[in-house]
């Protein structure tokens, strides 16, 4: 039994940490998203690629003690076909077949100006009714009343945009998190799709050339 399961979980927790890092305090949003949206899905990839080669040389350690009972041209005749070329082949062909791996990270939409401008449109609008109801007002008294009603609209959106941006914020963090837990379990499944595919390989291959073994005795 190799330690796959647990190479898996430590190189997504660094990857986890490492983004976490990039996302403490006020970040720019816009950027971050940016950002994020490349290189996340290509650490990830790299990451996993990673993997495959540490499962490899795994994989490879344990055929090397299940062919030890085999004759020294039997041994050379499992390095000859080439295993580790024929399961990498399988693997990639397993992710894109299966469209394992996501490289595209989804945000949630950035609702700050929209949310920030209803609320002080609203705003604008309330106040410019508060105006037009009262009659009886000379026209710098509208004038400067007209002038506090965009001034507060003008208040409510950057307050409300702020309030918005928070919440993109804690939005952005969490898309991260379930990114990646479910690549991770798209690595997991993958890497145990090869380890038994390899296995059944080494396996046919043990079983008829321990049958060609007994013969030459």
């Amino acid at each position: 039994m190799n330690d796959i399961n647990q190479d898996i979980k430590e190189q997504f927790a660094s990857i986890k940490k490492n983004v976490l890092n990039q996302l403490e305090k006020d970040f720019d949003i816009d950027h971050t998203i940016s950002h994020l949206s490349s290189y996340i899905p290509k650490e990830v990839i790299f990451k996993s690629e990673q993997l495959l080669e540490t499962l490899l040389s795994y994989l490879m350690k344990d055929a090397q003690s299940a062919i030890n009972q085999l004759d020294v041209k039997t041994k050379n005749k499992f390095y000859d076909e080439k295993l580790n070329e024929k399961i990498i082949e399988f693997a990639n062909n397993l992710k894109e077949d299966k469209n394992l791996i996501s490289n595209a990270i989804e945000f949630q939409k950035d609702n700050r100006k929209l949310n920030a401008f209803i609320a002080s449109g609203t705003t604008f609008i309330v106040g410019a009714l508060g105006i037009n109801a009262i009659l009886s007002t000379s026209v710098i008294s509208l004038i400067v009343s007209g002038i506090v009603v965009i001034a507060v609209a003008a208040f409510v959106f950057k307050l409300t945009y702020n309030k918005v941006a928070t919440k993109t914020r804690i939005n952005i963090r969490e898309d991260v998190k379930n990114y990646l837990e479910k690549t991770e379990k798209e690595v997991d499944f993958w890497l145990n799709e090869v380890t038994i595919a390899f296995n059944k390989e080494l396996q046919s291959f043990i079983k008829k050339n321990s049958t060609l073994n007994q013969a030459s005795k």
